[in-house]
């Protein structure tokens, strides 16, 4: 038995030291960083949504043309946040109304593996307040429910909002607003294995999990990488104006005299 231990110990000594980030295309990698040990009381599993467990059918309302559109209205001449005022209303509005799928086949059985291992499972996506109940009623027809593998309720602050197993980030930075819900919840894990798709919210939280002594393991997910490598900005043009048509609602429009002083 105190062979055992000694080994788990080691285990995690060593890459509390050396805390990293690998690159994966399968959501099973994250049973490469949880121990065989049966106590796996203390480890944290944290799951990005979109192009991590979810992507959309289509090019409109995916990640990449929620960045196409601020990148095309700044280079109008609009700051981020004021390009955000205007593209958000229309994209929690697409997201309201399209469909999701898996990014891959195994997604929940992956999920729920994890789950029954006892291991402590999350959410912690950056979306915003006005899609919580569509995306969860989407995870959990698509067989993923945090619910039961969270360590907090359901609740609401100014940043973020906690929701079915799930942190609602509202645009904020993650690493900011995981480090609040610790704090609220009065919850430390010893362990966090975080999967995102991109690598600076990898680093946010691998910051954060440095300062607070926790071992980190971050799997950066790369199976979406060509997908986002080949979006078709003229293809969810396209889209995007049926998708006008089809609600009956006029194209985003932004003042002209905001515009003008922009470009001035």
């Amino acid at each position: 038995m105190k062979k055992y231990t000694f080994i788990i110990m080691l285990f995690f000594f060593n890459h509390l030291l050396y805390p990293y980030i690998t690159e994966s295309d399968q959501l099973k990698s994250v049973f490469d960083y949880i121990p065989n040990a049966p106590d796996k009381y203390g480890i944290l599993v944290i799951y990005d949504f979109d192009n991590t467990l979810i992507e959309t059918e289509i090019e409109l309302g995916s990640d990449q043309w929620f960045y196409h559109m601020m990148q095309k209205y700044a280079q109008n001449g609009l700051s981020m946040d004021l390009a955000a005022q205007y593209i958000l209303p229309v994209y929690y509005l697409i997201r309201n109304t399209i469909d999701i799928v898996p990014t891959e086949s195994d997604v929940a059985d992956i999920i729920n593996k994890v789950q029954n291992m006892g291991v402590r499972v999350i959410g912690l996506t950056a979306q915003g307040f006005h899609i919580v109940k569509r995306s969860t009623e989407q995870l959990k027809e698509l067989g993923i429910d945090f619910s039961s593998s969270a360590f907090f309720g359901n609740y609401i602050e100014k940043k973020y909002h906690c929701h079915n197993g799930s942190i609602f980030c509202h645009g904020h930075n993650k690493n900011i607003v995981l480090k609040e819900v610790f704090e609220h919840n009065n919850y430390y894990p010893h362990t966090i294995i975080f999967i995102d798709d991109k690598e600076k919210n990898l680093n946010y939280i691998k910051d954060l999990a440095h300062n607070l002594g926790i071992n980190f393991y971050g799997i950066r997910y790369s199976r979406m990488d060509k997908k986002v490598a080949h979006f078709d900005p003229v293809i969810a043009d396209k889209q995007l104006a049926h998708f006008y048509r089809q609600q009956h609602i006029e194209p985003i429009c932004i003042p002209h005299h905001i515009m003008a002083n922009k470009k001035k």
